[in-house]
């Protein structure tokens, strides 16, 4: 089944491309997966950030203070936390550089503005429209639900090396989900 990941602001739609219908799947939105959860499933916000390349800043934060500690970090302490904030500029001028490595491939360039103003003289401004929108961030994108393996396989005997039991799932063809019961996704 082809299906595509459609992001509308923060809430993500899974449907089925058949046709001309789409035909919903699932959601992040909580609202409406409580009035249809017999017929859409959950999507994780996460899980969909993910594929569409969001980052999860705080996430990101955390990471980028226990690079900084270098070393110091073993719990965290509110000793370090005090002396990373005692050095303020020097963490907002990471934090801004690191916002801009990551979009990097994101913003418009000369040599794009260029391209654009040359496209629209040749092809006229509906489609200038459809190539300014094409530099811009995807909204769909195609995605696989992942499938549960028609095999289990658990530890053996902890004195042999490599082995294991294989067993039948009874799951086997059916769509995965996470903790939270929400359909685990992947780009196509």
């Amino acid at each position: 089944m082809k299906t595509k990941l459609i992001k509308i602001g923060d809430t993500y739609k899974l449907v089925s491309v058949s046709g001309h219908e789409n035909q919903l799947i699932g959601t992040s939105d909580l609202d409406y997966q409580k009035i249809l959860f017999d017929r859409c499933k959950k999507l994780s916000k996460k899980n969909c950030d993910e594929i569409f390349g969001v980052v999860d800043v705080e996430k990101l934060a955390l990471d980028e203070a226990k690079k900084l500690a270098e070393g110091k970090w073993s719990p965290p302490s509110e000793e370090i936390y005090l002396e990373m904030m005692a050095d303020d500029a020097k963490l907002i001028a990471h934090g801004f550089n690191k916002a801009m490595e990551l979009n990097k491939d994101k913003v418009f360039n000369f040599e794009d503005m260029i391209k654009a103003r040359n496209y629209g003289e040749r092809h006229g401004e509906i489609l200038w429209n459809e190539f300014i929108q094409s530099l811009q961030q995807p909204t769909e994108i195609e995605v696989e639900i992942e499938r549960e393996d028609a095999f289990i396989y658990e530890p053996g005997d902890v004195n042999v090396l490599g082995s294991y039991s294989k067993k039948i799932n009874p799951k086997a063809g059916e769509p995965r989900v996470d903790s939270d019961e929400c359909l685990i996704l992947k780009k196509v």
